[in-house]
C-alpha cells in the first residue's frame, strides 16, 4: 500500500479515488478530464453538486468497463469545490455490499 499526503490548495476541484478496474484502461489525466467535464456539464444542467458527482462516478465507470477493463470497477468523486465535499461511489463488479 502506498499512501501520499498532500496539501490541499483553494484551487483543488475534486478528489477522485478509483480501483484498479479504472486505472488499468484511462489514464490519469484521461479520467481527471472526464470527471471534470462531467461535474462542469451536469451543474451547467442544473443538477446539484451531490448529483453531479453521482453523474461523473457513473459515466468513468460505464467508460472504464467500455474501455474492456476485465477488473472490478470501484470509482468515487469528491466534489471539492464546494462548501461541503459532496461524493459518489458507484461500484461494478461482483456483489458489493457496503455496511
Amino acid at each position: 500500500m502506498q499512501i501520499t499526503i498532500l496539501a490541499r490548495k483553494p484551487d483543488d476541484e475534486l478528489l477522485l479515488l478509483a480501483s484498479d478496474g479504472l486505472w488499468d484502461v484511462l489514464t490519469n489525466q484521461e479520467a481527471c478530464s472526464l470527471a471534470k467535464r462531467c461535474l462542469r456539464r451536469a451543474r451547467q444542467r442544473g443538477a446539484t453538486r451531490q448529483s453531479a458527482a453521482r453523474i461523473a462516478a457513473t459515466v468513468l465507470t460505464r467508460a472504464a468497463v467500455d474501455r474492456g477493463s476485465r477488473d472490478n470497477v470501484t470509482v468515487v468523486v469528491v466534489d471539492l469545490m464546494s462548501g461541503e465535499a459532496f461524493l459518489y461511489a458507484q461500484l461494478q463488479g461482483p456483489s458489493w455490499r457496503c455496511w
